[in-house]
């Protein structure tokens, strides 16, 4: 079983930018990692969680939050506002017989998806496009 340590994850900026998510605890079995942006309301936050089904499967579930915040004033005082986050959620879904190979495939497969060389998913991620 892995311990919780500093994840350093990456951005598409034209060069890429390091985010390093540091360990923030667990709440009800799900690990929690929090990159600082200054203020706690607007930190950036990765969860990730696994369990076993009562019918055998395993389930992974991994969620990435990030929140634009502004500075609102209001009587003389400044304090971060969010205004909007982006999310987004991931689970994993194994039979408990699944073996270590078709694992290693179907991440190896929805990581090169989400690669920026795959048009298709990026317009529709980045975007915002409809296919048709």
């Amino acid at each position: 079983m892995p311990a919780i340590s500093t994840l350093t994850l990456y951005d598409r900026e034209s060069t890429p930018v390091a985010h390093p998510f540091t360990p923030a605890g667990f709440r009800n079995e799900v690990a929690m990692w929090k990159e600082s942006n200054g203020t706690p309301v607007g930190d950036n936050t990765f969860t990730v969680s696994s369990r076993k089904t009562p019918s055998g499967l395993y389930k992974i579930k991994m969620v990435l939050a990030m929140p634009t915040t502004v500075t609102e004033t209001v009587n003389g005082v400044d304090s971060e506002k969010v205004v909007r986050t982006a999310y987004a959620n991931l689970e994993f879904s194994f039979a408990e017989n699944s073996t270590v190979q078709e694992r290693k495939n179907t991440v190896g497969i929805l990581q090169d998806a989400l690669m920026s060389d795959q048009s298709t998913i990026v317009s529709v991620i980045e975007d915002l496009e409809y296919l048709w």
